[in-house]
């Protein structure tokens, strides 16, 4: 047996979407935070599915078990060099790149014991270099640079700036400015000049 929608019960599901309800959730957040501050305006450039700014970069490793030899190696992530002691294990060498390397990158192993680095890319650069040094052969990452995948947040861009078409994306960026401005808000979607890529921002004020 079929269960046939109507297009406003459709619309009405739509509306509980959880991008929307995250979205606002974060918004509302930043309106408290600042409200409480004694601002008048607010503003969300990051840390949503339609704002996001700082992807992530992830890099594993192809050597397990890497190990340093007796005459100590280092490795250069971000143009920070990281020393990694002489005879240093994998667990050593985990905790001297979350040391001493670059604001924003993470180093962990996986279940096959191999080394994993997590960057969260700065908004003026959605890259991670890693220039070539002593340890990268030991843990099995080659120079280069590791570019995030692009974000969903870069498709709401495209729909809100008219460079392509997508009817549930351009309804949930609605909704959020609808949701703002029933409540007295004044709400304005704008681009991120801040971002190496096109992504939106939100700025509100009451």
């Amino acid at each position: 047996m079929t269960r046939d929608l109507t297009a406003s019960q459709a619309r009405t599901v739509s509306t509980t979407d959880l991008v929307i309800y995250n979205e606002i959730d974060t918004i509302q957040r930043e309106i408290m935070e600042q409200a409480l501050l004694g601002n008048l305006t607010a503003t969300v450039d990051n840390g949503t599915t339609m704002t996001e700014s700082t992807p992530v970069v992830t890099i594993t490793g192809t050597e397990a078990n890497p190990a340093v030899g007796v005459s100590g190696e280092s490795l250069t992530i971000a143009a920070t060099s990281i020393t990694l002691a002489a005879n240093s294990d994998i667990d050593q060498i985990i905790a001297a790149i979350n040391d001493d390397g670059p604001a924003g990158l993470t180093a962990s192993k996986n279940a096959s014991d191999q080394i994993v680095l997590t960057y969260e890319t700065p908004q003026a650069n959605w890259g991670l270099i890693v220039s070539a040094d002593s340890g990268n052969t030991t843990i099995g990452i080659t120079a280069d640079t590791y570019n995030a995948p692009a974000p969903e947040s870069v498709e709401y861009y495209q729909v809100w700036a008219g460079i392509s078409e997508d009817r549930k994306k351009s309804y949930e960026l609605s909704q959020v400015v609808n949701h703002f401005q029933n409540l007295g808000y004044s709400i304005l979607a704008k681009k991120n000049t801040d971002s190496s890529t096109e992504v939106i921002k939100w700025e509100i004020y009451w």
